[in-house]
């Protein structure tokens, strides 16, 4: 059976061809989320892609009730900044542009709105970091993912292996 080959991958084929086109890096402004940004700046690099930077806020609606909208909005884009920042940095100089996104949760379920926001951008891979042990909002990532999802490990545990 002789079947065509598209020129073009389809966006669902590229994890398939060797480097993934569009990468979510997760950060919450840790060294290892910084370190999942470096490991998806290169991926994009390997295929002329992408990364979308995403930094997912808890903020209970109960909070909106307390301060006013401006405030909110003020703080909310600091936070944004502050755990994106060096992810940014960390792709511009690898010579990737990269987008920052937030979302807002009320409460948990962070791993949940990763995965979330990687199938609504659809990306190719998702890239996080962990702390110690595979962490549970990694676990959830991994878990609620409809694409690969690289964990990347913290600088520790990279040292002790064998």
């Amino acid at each position: 059976m002789n079947v065509p080959i598209p020129a073009q991958p389809h966006q669902a084929d590229r994890q398939h061809t060797g480097f993934p086109h569009h990468v979510l890096v997760a950060v919450d402004g840790s060294r290892e989320s910084v370190a999942a940004a470096a490991l998806a700046a290169e991926l994009a690099a390997g295929s002329g892609g992408n990364v979308t930077v995403l930094a997912v806020i808890v903020l209970p609606a109960s909070t909106l009730d307390v301060f006013d909208g401006s405030s909110v909005a003020e703080a909310l884009a600091a936070t944004v900044r502050d755990m994106t920042d060096d992810a940014v940095e960390v792709c511009r100089r690898a010579g990737i542009e990269a987008t920052v996104r937030h979302r807002r949760l009320g409460f948990g379920g962070i791993g949940r709105e990763i995965a979330a926001a990687a199938a609504d951008g659809g990306c190719d891979l998702i890239a996080v970091g962990h702390r110690r042990r595979l962490g549970s909002i990694a676990l959830r990532v991994v878990t609620e993912a409809g694409c690969p999802v690289a964990v990347v490990p913290a600088r520790e545990e990279v040292a002790r292996e064998p």
